[in-house]
């Protein structure tokens, strides 16, 4: 079983530091170009590969936690409730951005396949993925609440927000002009950003935890997804303007 974690765990990483190096190349270079298009599966890959690993990681952490993440030291019966406790919130954090991960490619994927017409919207795979943010979203929450913990209250509320978002999006007889791109845009930036804030807290927080600076560990849970949000506006703006009947390049 760790040597199966162990495995699962590096291709996670691996593919964590393909999609976030990759990532920067569709958003600079020209859009719809060959490199546009090579990076941009290069990312999909990589993000998709994320989100499996990450939640056979996750379920790991639920089903088999002390064989997968086995304590530095014997603990006693009150300390070992209390670590299991907190792999499994880990659990079902990191499971929810996985599936968060997942969500974005996979929609990122169905509004490029929109422009053609080859794949309806609010298919199986649409509802399934959405049905899943609801539901961990609700769990989220619920722990957070419990726990008196803000950011797992945080993060289970956007995950309300994105399935009920996607729900009604997928009801809608009448689309904006240029819906297909502004998905596509929004997707793969919200897919970024969830495999940027796994990064920060894996990588940055622990850093920062190891070097007397917990204090400052909230920044790496934070800083990523109003980067993101930022970024993912703006995007979104431009890609409005550039569907605009008469728009001309400046």
């Amino acid at each position: 079983m760790q040597a199966l974690y162990t495995t699962n765990l590096f291709m996670h990483a691996t593919a964590g530091a393909i999609g976030l190096v990759s990532m920067f190349v569709p958003l600079l270079c020209k859009k719809g170009s060959r490199l546009h298009r090579g990076a941009g599966w290069v990312f999909t890959a990589a993000m998709a590969t994320v989100a499996v690993t990450g939640v056979l990681m996750a379920l790991s952490w639920v089903l088999v936690p002390l064989q997968v993440k086995p304590p530095s030291r014997v603990l006693d019966a009150a300390e070992q409730a209390r670590y299991l406790s907190m792999l499994r919130t880990y659990a079902l954090f990191f499971g929810f951005l996985a599936v968060l991960v997942g969500s974005a490619t996979w929609q990122g994927i169905v509004a490029i396949r929109q422009r053609r017409r080859s794949i309806a919207w609010g298919n199986s795979v649409d509802r399934g993925f959405a049905a899943a943010l609801l539901g961990l979203g609700a769990l989220l929450l619920l722990v957070g609440i419990s726990e008196e913990q803000p950011l797992l209250i945080g993060f289970g509320g956007l995950g309300l927000f994105n399935g009920v978002g996607d729900l009604r999006f997928y009801r809608q007889m009448k689309r904006e002009r240029g819906a297909w791109l502004l998905r596509h845009v929004q997707a793969m930036l919200g897919g970024a950003t969830a495999a940027t804030t796994a990064f920060a807290v894996q990588v940055v927080g622990r850093t920062l935890s190891n070097n007397g600076l917990e204090s400052w560990g909230i920044l790496a849970w934070v800083v990523p997804g109003v980067l993101g949000m930022l970024t993912s506006v703006a995007w979104s703006r431009r890609v409005r303007r550039m569907m605009t009947p008469g728009y001309t390049r400046g």
